[in-house]
């Protein structure tokens, strides 16, 4: 007898081509028909009518906005048909996660929330056992290790590359274990879908459907067509049946925001559950759940002494047909992928705080629409850049709200610590976060004489570093908790034309900072007519450049006679290595593509495609060099639309590549996709490492796939992974490993590090957001991004002791609070510990 499992199911996207809201209420259907608490409202109604009925739910954000809008009455239908296994959850994080752009500690905050709200309101029963995951495009094999951490037994996806797809049709791979980690040996059940997350073609009895052909089954009307649609049906069963190794097969039957009708289409379902069974042809159709598919088949294996095949790598890059690589999402909206480390960076703050503090009532919800805010981001339409600009807008601003909101709970926090821990009524301390100090701004000093900062760690060890500030005046004097002088750089800031506003700082304030473990240290700045003046460094821009050398205790850096970087001298191990780092774009394709036409495929928001060889960006075109006590920088111009510095700190095992980019220029609207390389002489034959969500490190190889027969039909974008922090070559002695502060795409190739920077594109992928990745920016003339590298090279078998703690540090960065000057010092400087 062959089983099979019907899974009603409805993919809802937290937003896309509409708002999270707009799709959760119904409204602009013109832009996309759907509304989800219909859905929800038409699915009940029609399990409670029928107890043989089964329905998986996914995203928990949806499911918690229709929860607090129902009655007391509608929810307790909902938990009764939790209960008695009607309505399955699946997945259970407050969105469907994408796994590429989001880092680990993202994902785990997602999930926990959306586990956390389950388990609040549906107890053991809310606890999902299938992790979901049908629609992100690619799959990391850190996500899948945290699943099998968290508990879960299976997961299920849709896309894989379509060439693997096809060798595992034919080896019946389809289904698998995934080896997950090979330090903690995880495991995780595993199913790719047969056909994408949609119903058979004919069997799709949707109002969304392009067409629809219900069960006509009156025998007395002229168009009944039963059997025939038997017929149709049984044939695409035993053409599923060909890849499955038990006698048990899954068959979804939804797709986007389908079940708004929900009758529409239980109508129709129940009649093919009967006419089939009718048939008597050894073919046993009925509704099921996901867990129950994935029991059915690890029973069925047991029984018939059925084994498993593995995977040990990763479901990276996923491209759809021949020329369509979706790894430009990977690097697509930096700007937005950088906020979302930012806001990353203040939740973990605030839920530090929240303990430490031990602050409740109004900061319960202040805390909660932050983890919201980062939550939602994640979606694999969110963190990926790959929704349309209006929804992008959406995103920010709720994001920027869950930042005021963590802004709120440090006021709160100092508050309670300067009045003690015993007061009734603790009262806040006024602070400002410098949301734009990577433009060189921050409008809550503006001319202010006197003011405090606060430095927060969120990291477990002690951090020693250099924090960089914008800054208004020419002194400066810098006081630590204790009175005593700390010491500082007072520079005059890069002129960044791309970036200047009337706000814009002349100055940057380097302050050597020493916070404890999860603590915080406060510093006074005084830049009053009373304090001492301090000469601020000035760029050089005549220098002789063969005598430009930065250095410090760890390496030299050497620089030739058109300011580029040439040599890096590793004082440690007393050798010399050759180190340039250039600039280059790409063409884009650009085409209206088709899905019908793979040649035709343009490089899009999901999709990259160079059309042809690298433009080099050329020499630097103006350059300054500033020698301070703290830091040593080589500022460089490209043209009007790059700007860059090499910083290398006096403690700084590392040297730091903090760009500007942009607006990337539209000449005859060309796609432009701006690269940095960094060209070293490690000879690493071809072979790199990169990140697994920001954990676990991936082997990469050129040209190469584990598990079908690789094709070279896109050289360059066939060689691209996602970075979510890091990337590294190496030799038998050397290693070469740069780390980003945001997700970005990236790969190598012999002695370079290549990584896709800034997308401007003016054709459509054809992958449904139905809009050019074309950023305006601020001004509407493009999008000006600003972002870091990290890079460190030297002993191979020392790397990892290098490059793994400095992932933490860069990922939880300090976080600096502005107060004016008046709190008690003394007070706050004792409580620090």
């Amino acid at each position: 007898m062959l089983y099979v499992h019907f899974i009603p199911h409805s993919h809802d996207d937290m937003g896309w081509k509409k708002t999270v809201d707009q799709y959760f209420y119904g409204s602009h259907n013109t832009e996309n028909q759907a509304g989800v608490q219909y859905i929800y409202d038409g699915v009940i109604a029609e399990l409670v009518i029928d107890p043989s009925k089964r329905f998986s739910f996914c995203e928990t954000g949806f499911l918690w906005r229709w929860w607090t809008s129902r009655s007391p009455q509608r929810q307790d239908q909902f938990r009764k048909l939790i209960q008695n296994g009607q309505l399955e959850i699946i997945g259970g994080g407050w969105t469907q996660s994408d796994e590429a752009a989001a880092h680990y500690v993202d994902f785990i905050d997602q999930m926990t929330l959306g586990l956390r709200t389950l388990s609040d309101n549906f107890g053991e029963c809310g606890k999902p056992q299938a992790s979901w995951q049908i629609d992100p495009f690619g799959h990391s094999r850190e996500i899948a290790s945290l699943f099998s951490q968290m508990g879960f037994t299976s997961t299920t996806f849709a896309r894989q590359h379509y060439l693997e797809k096809i060798a595992r049709q034919n080896n019946k791979s389809m289904e698998m274990i995934w080896n997950a980690s090979d330090d903690l040996k995880t495991s995780l059940f595993t199913g790719a879908l047969y056909n994408h997350y949609v119903a058979p073609d004919g069997f799709c009895f949707d109002i969304r459907c392009a067409t629809v052909d219900p069960f006509i089954d009156n025998p007395n009307m002229p168009g009944n067509n039963v059997d025939q649609k038997i017929d149709a049906f049984l044939k695409k069963v035993y053409e599923q049946k060909k890849i499955t190794r038990t006698n048990h097969m899954m068959m979804l039957m939804g797709d986007d925001f389908n079940y708004m009708q929900a009758s529409m289409w239980f109508t129709n379902l129940d009649k093919l559950i009967q006419y089939t069974n009718a048939r008597k042809v050894n073919v046993t159709v009925f509704y099921s759940t996901p867990a129950c598919y994935y029991k059915a088949i690890q029973d069925a294996a047991l029984q018939q002494k059925i084994t498993w095949p593995t995977k040990d790598d990763d479901f990276f890059p996923y491209a759809s047909n021949v020329h369509a690589y979706w790894a430009g999402y990977f690097a697509s909206r930096p700007a937005f992928k950088g906020m979302i480390r930012v806001a990353s960076g203040l939740l973990q703050l605030s839920k530090s705080l929240m303990v430490m503090g031990n602050l409740a009532g109004d900061n319960l919800n202040a805390l909660q629409i932050a983890k919201m805010a980062s939550a939602l981001v994640q979606h694999h339409d969110a963190v990926t850049g790959t929704s349309k600009q209006d929804v992008t807008y959406d995103y920010q601003q709720r994001l920027h709200k869950g930042m005021s909101q963590a802004q709120t709970l440090i006021s709160n926090y100092l508050g309670r610590v300067q009045s003690g821990p015993n007061a009734t009524n603790p009262g806040s301390v006024p602070v400002s976060l410098c949301y734009l100090a990577n433009e060189t701004v921050c409008e809550a000093i503006v001319n202010v004489a006197s003011f405090q900062i606060t430095v927060f760690n969120t990291r477990a060890q002690w951090a020693n570093e250099t924090i960089r500030i914008p800054y208004y005046s020419s002194r400066a004097n810098v006081k630590g908790p204790n009175g005593i002088a700390v010491t500082k750089d007072l520079l005059r800031s890069f002129n960044i034309t791309t970036m200047s506003s009337s706000n814009y700082a002349l100055y940057e304030l380097h302050i050597a900072v020493q916070i404890p473990p999860l603590g915080f240290t406060t510093y006074t700045i005084d830049n009053s007519t009373s304090s001492p003046e301090t000469e601020p460094e000035k760029p050089v821009t005549s220098v002789d450049a063969t005598s430009v050398v930065m250095e410090n205790q760890y390496f030299k850096l050497i620089f030739d006679e058109n300011y580029v970087l040439t040599q890096y001298f590793d004082k440690v191990a007393n050798k010399m290595h050759s180190l340039t780092q250039q600039f280059f774009y790409y063409i884009g394709m650009d085409c209206r593509g088709s899905r019908d036409n793979n040649t035709l495929q343009a490089s899009g928001a999901y999709a990259f495609r160079p059309n042809g060889p690298e433009v080099p960006i050329g020499k630097p075109t103006a350059h300054a060099f500033v020698n301070g006590t703290l830091v040593q920088e080589m500022r460089q111009q490209y043209g009007d639309w790059i700007y860059q510095t090499i910083r290398l700190r006096s403690d700084a095992n590392y040297v730091e590549f903090d760009w500007v980019i942009g607006p990337v220029p539209t000449g005859a609207q060309v796609s432009k996709e701006v690269i940095t390389r960094y060209i070293s002489d490690v000879a690493n034959n071809d072979i790199f490492y990169t990140d697994s969500t920001g954990r676990q490190m991936m082997k990469r190889r050129r040209n190469f796939a584990a598990t079908y027969q690789y094709s070279n039909d896109e050289p360059v974008a066939g060689n691209y992974y996602p970075l979510t922090n890091r990337i590294y070559i190496n030799d038998a002695t050397t290693q070469m490993t740069v780390l980003t502060d945001r997700a970005e795409s990236g790969t190598a190739r012999n002695s370079t590090i290549e990584i896709l920077l800034h997308r401007r594109l003016f054709y459509d992928d054809n992958f449904g957001v139905d809009e050019v990745l074309n950023e305006p920016g601020k001004d509407g003339k493009g999008l000006v991004v600003r972002g870091s590298h990290y890079l460190v090279l030297g002993d191979v078998k020392k790397a990892a002791s290098t490059h793994r703690p400095l992932a933490v540090k860069v990922f939880h960065k300090p976080v600096v609070a502005f107060t004016k000057s008046g709190t008690n010092m003394q007070k706050l400087g004792q409580a620090r510990n």
